[in-house]
Parts: C-alpha cells; structure tokens; sequence
C-alpha cells in the first residue's frame, strides 16, 4: 500500500498476529514498541524516541480507556492514514532477522526496569 491508500487487511492482519505476543486482540505498549522496531531494523531508536512514538501512537488510535492497545481495525486505520507504509512493513518483517530488533527491544527493557 502507498502511503494513504487503503491497507491490505491480510496483510494488515498477519502483520497484527505477528505481534498480538499475549493472543488478547490488541497491541498494547510492548507488542507496539516491537513493532516499530523490527519494521525499521536499521534503526536503534532511542528510550524517549520509541516511547513518544508509541505514545503518540496509542493517543490517535487507541480503542479505550476501558481496553487499551491497538485493534486490528486501528492498526489498518494507522496505515490507512499514511502513518507507515503496510507493504513496507510486511515486507520488512518477512525479509528481517527479528534479532536485531530483539536486542534494541531488550535493551529498552532492562533500561526501564
């Protein structure tokens, strides 16, 4: 998909399960920061750049309060949007070793902690 087209729901959801790690229908902050990192593997995002991505993120296309995280409808809305290219993405997560990614990921996790 080319940034503000409509998203390719299948590729959408593959891309979606490929993250939902606790299988609960939404991507919560995590699973997000996941995301963003092994779709952009070149990258070592800083802490405070992936949380205000992630932030960013979850105040424009979260569900609610109530359930928190990323549908799959809003994930589809985020690429819809031009927020981030889909085709991009799925093909960057199929082409990746999540490895690199992983250890950015593991590294802001035992910062944080």
């Amino acid at each position: 998909m080319a940034r503000g087209g409509t998203a390719d729901l299948q590729k959408v959801a593959m891309i979606f399960e490929a993250f939902d790690v606790d299988k609960d229908a939404r991507l919560n902050g995590l699973e997000l920061t996941k995301l963003v990192q092994q779709c952009n593997p070149s990258v070592c995002f800083s802490v405070v750049q992936l949380q205000a991505i992630v932030q960013e993120v979850l105040q424009q296309y979260e569900g609610s309060e109530q359930a928190p995280g990323l549908t799959r409808q809003s994930l589809a809305q985020l690429y819809t949007d031009g927020v981030a290219d889909c085709d991009m993405d799925f093909h960057t997560m199929q082409m990746t070793d999540p490895s690199p990614a992983r250890a950015c990921v593991t590294q802001l996790i035992s910062h944080c902690s």
